[in-house]
């Protein structure tokens, strides 16, 4: 059976060269990630691309025996009969991670994208990779938080401070114009106030 807990991370990349059914429009891709058909994951939607980039992590619970599937589709067209389906890959879990032990390395794969049952034409090429150190957070579709704070030049701490005779030296006096870094300039940049 599967383990109680996930043990197989999934990061769906992108898709690139993705076939175009429409003349007039381009398609709004997503992916939709299933282990044997359950714990199904679906990334965000990306617009109007053959070549969409989501990097966003799945975390499932999988054995060497299981099979992931990704499946791309346009949202476009997801109400109708075929679902606008791009393609689909499989993959058997044990052929990539043949042990699923946190110790093995990341894959990354680059399949090509197959047909379903219906004969619709299908181009491109997916890219995942599959980790089984899961330890990390999973990565959301828009997790920047591991951004490091903004700084704001020449501004210390103390710069904040009120100035020794009480008057706060954030009146905004000195008309210089702001140091480069743009709307995170409401701190203010020029040295405590003293009072002769």
């Amino acid at each position: 059976g599967l383990p109680s807990k996930p043990n197989l991370r999934v990061t769906i990349i992108a898709a690139d060269g993705l076939y175009k059914r429409d003349v007039f429009r381009f398609p709004d891709p997503f992916a939709v990630a299933t282990i044997n058909g359950e714990q199904t994951k679906t990334t965000t939607v990306s617009k109007r691309t053959l070549n969409p980039y989501w990097n966003e992590s799945f975390d499932f619970r999988a054995n060497e025996g299981s099979i992931l599937a990704v499946q791309v589709f346009d949202q476009k067209k997801f109400k109708k009969k075929d679902q606008g389906f791009l393609g689909v890959i499989n993959i058997r879990v044990g052929d990539v991670m043949p042990d699923l032990s946190p110790d093995s390395d990341d894959q990354m794969l680059t399949r090509d994208l197959k047909k379903s049952t219906d004969n619709l034409v299908v181009h491109g090429k997916l890219i995942i990779n599959l980790s089984c150190n899961l330890s990390t957070p999973a990565r959301g579709g828009q997790a920047s938080s591991s951004r490091p704070a903004l700084s704001v030049p020449g501004a210390s701490s103390s710069s904040a401070l009120s100035a020794p005779d009480g008057r706060p030296s954030s009146s905004m006096s000195n008309q210089n114009g702001n140091p480069p870094g743009g709307p995170q300039m409401t701190l203010p940049h020029h040295p405590p106030l003293v009072s002769s």
